[in-house]
């Protein structure tokens, strides 16, 4: 457990991983490598042998056809287990500083190794299961290599990471109406309904104090952290009693918790920070593509789109003392608004069959050796390495 601790601080930093002598951190990598990798991300994301009952994959939570988002309130892990979060949209994580409800991890590398080893999600003890599992499926060691090279062990936990969160990447909503109306609004044109939602939604109803539109673009979220739903007041949630107990268990202790005691989920933040002030608190999520990712809030308590929208309301104008009332045209426009980020013209790709994805690399980039000094540097340091896994 030591060794997977010191593993998620690293990835914390940052991905350090090499393809064919180019940096996984490198922002502008060679088209054909980050679209190779992807695809090999792509399998291994709707891979369901790649959990400890071989039952769940990532898209039993993400699903393709739902926003990358579950339809269920909290989703469901190995052995039918049921988790205590909802599973979020992957289609926004570029807008993201921190991942997982509560931020527990900075790097979407650092929450997919967190995903692999929760008992109540893929369910694997340690990242050295996953690399048997990798090794039951034949097709895979000549995949990794393609992508990474031909040294004698290209299936690593790394590789595995730097694969899939490529594909994650790509699931990025890529610019719409609001980005290119909020630079330019004369070329662009847009329902009145909708611009008057806009309106609404930056003022009246004070929502882009959170969900943050600036004059360039409009990344929908502050990367901040806010009260959620209204249980963690609730007398019968005992949840001072809960904070007070959790304040005095290990780290390790706290992340085995979140999954399987509402309670302790319900703390937010504060299981992170044990700051009193931030019990309760729940990252802001982007509202890219929100009328398509419902159930809502970090435990799917609200249904709809529609009453998340009177819950913040109402929430909010409580914080402030001041009553936030909207006319019945005003919140038909916010609706309005808000259903038109929904991007109905990505197509990311889709579990392609192995070595699908094969002709996206050069032949004479195959042959080559990844050069991975970098990458082996970085885990020296760390006194970690694949086989300690």
């Amino acid at each position: 457990m030591i060794f997977l601790k010191s593993l998620i601080a690293m990835l914390a930093v940052g991905p350090i991983m090499t393809v064919n002598g180019q940096s996984a951190a490198d922002p502008h990598p060679a088209d054909h490598l980050r679209a190779a990798k992807a695809g090999l991300g792509a399998r291994l994301f709707s891979d369901a042998s790649l959990s400890a009952d071989g039952k769940v994959s990532c898209a039993s939570c993400h699903l393709p056809d739902h926003g990358f988002s579950d339809r269920r309130a909290v989703s469901i892990g190995v052995n039918s287990r049921t988790g205590t979060r909802n599973a979020p949209d992957l289609a926004t994580v570029g807008s993201y500083r921190f991942f997982s409800w509560d931020g527990r991890a900075s790097t979407l590398e650092a929450q997919v190794l967190m995903a692999l080893l929760d008992p109540f999600e893929h369910g694997f003890e340690s990242a050295s299961q996953l690399l048997e599992k990798l090794d039951l499926d034949k097709t895979y060691p000549g995949d990794f290599s393609t992508v990474f090279g031909s040294e004698s062990r290209s299936v690593t936990i790394e590789n595995f990471l730097s694969a899939i969160t490529s594909y994650i990447r790509s699931l990025e909503s890529s610019q719409d109406w609001l980005d290119r109306y909020i630079v330019d609004s004369s070329n662009e044109k847009v329902p009145e309904i909708t611009t008057r939602g806009l309106e609404v939604f930056r003022n009246i109803a004070g929502c882009s104090d959170c969900h943050t539109i600036t004059d360039l673009h409009a990344p929908l979220t502050d990367n901040g952290f806010h009260e959620g739903v209204a249980r963690p007041h609730d007398p019968s949630m005992h949840l001072a009693d809960v904070a007070t107990q959790l304040a005095s268990t290990s780290a390790d202790a706290r992340d085995r918790l979140i999954s399987g005691d509402p309670a302790i989920s319900d703390l937010g933040r504060f299981v992170v920070t044990l700051n009193p002030d931030d019990i309760g608190k729940f990252r802001t999520p982007s509202l890219r593509n929100v009328a398509s990712t419902g159930p809502y809030m970090h435990d799917g308590s609200i249904e709809s789109l529609e009453e998340a929208i009177d819950w913040e309301l109402y929430r909010r104008g409580a914080a402030s003392g001041r009553a936030i009332v909207l006319t019945p045209q005003d919140r038909s426009a916010l609706i309005a608004f808000l259903k038109s980020l929904t991007n109905r013209n990505h197509e990311p790709i889709v579990n392609p069959e192995p070595r699908e994805f094969s002709h996206m690399v050069p032949s004479t980039l195959r042959s080559q050796p990844a050069s991975r000094e970098h990458q082996r540097d970085a885990w020296s340091r760390s006194g970690i390495t694949s086989r300690s896994l």
